[in-house]
């Protein structure tokens, strides 16, 4: 798993159903992911530090959520934000 570069995540943004996920520390396991997209995903424990853990990520949209650790803006200013 630690080969995955490219990781797309989400529920069905065409009918607004939201994805709940217990955590995203699995990202942890993924050093070499460069691109990642959270989209209609709650992540339920509402920690996304392990998003600044990616040593090699160039690429980040993360939906946001009211209490997530760090806050968007924070996010959005220590990642490669995409639009």
């Amino acid at each position: 798993m630690s080969e995955v570069a490219s990781l797309r995540l989400g529920g069905d943004w065409m009918s607004s159903r939201l994805v709940h996920v217990d955590s995203v520390g699995f990202l942890r396991q993924l050093p070499q992911l460069r691109s990642l997209i959270l989209h209609t995903m709650i992540v339920d424990d509402l920690d996304y530090s392990p998003i600044l853990s990616l040593p090699n990520v160039e690429g980040v949209r993360v939906m946001e959520a009211r209490g997530m650790r760090p806050s968007h803006e924070e996010l959005k200013a220590a990642t490669p934000w995409s639009a």
